[in-house]
């Protein structure tokens, strides 16, 4: 299974990898449902894409449509949408995912969305889970400064 970080194959050729990431910044939250204790919110997103071909990075920017499903989530405020992100984290008990949230993404432990927009929004559960809903539209091409580094770890930009 890929884990979104650069492999090599062994051999004198290196596989190529694609990596996408959401970028909270610039995305925009389209509707917050919920049901029962699921909260579900239809994003749309601004997705980094990188491919690594030999030893290069190509990068592009992309808006597709998310949505974010927290289970075991508690009501949150009412919030006027659709309203642009200016940032945001996932924080789950291992691990903090600032501004760039790899694409699909899924976890298991308690968790915590921060977004920020006009105000913060915060929802907590037990778990979450973001999955791409409609097809991605192509925005431009994305800065060298945003690559990945060699390992294959993306910096926030």
């Amino acid at each position: 299974m890929y884990n979104g970080y650069p492999r090599d194959d062994g051999s004198q050729h290196r596989l190529n990898i694609m990596q996408r990431h959401i970028e909270f910044h610039d995305s925009e939250i389209i509707t917050v449902t919920q049901n029962g204790s699921v909260i579900n919110l239809s994003v749309e997103a601004y997705v980094h894409q990188w491919e690594r071909i030999g030893s290069r990075w190509k990068g592009t920017g992309w808006t597709q449509p998310i949505r974010i499903s927290i289970t075991g989530a508690k009501p949150t405020k009412t919030i006027k949408l659709p309203v642009r992100l200016d940032g945001g984290e996932i924080r789950t008990t291992t691990a903090t995912y600032a501004n760039i949230v790899p694409l699909p993404f899924k976890s298991s432990e308690p968790t915590l969305l921060r977004l920020e927009a006009v105000e913060i929004i915060e929802i907590s559960g037990q778990d979450i889970s973001i999955e791409t809903t409609g097809t991605a539209r192509y925005v431009e091409e994305l800065p060298d400064e945003f690559k990945p580094r060699e390992d294959g770890t993306i910096v926030s930009p």
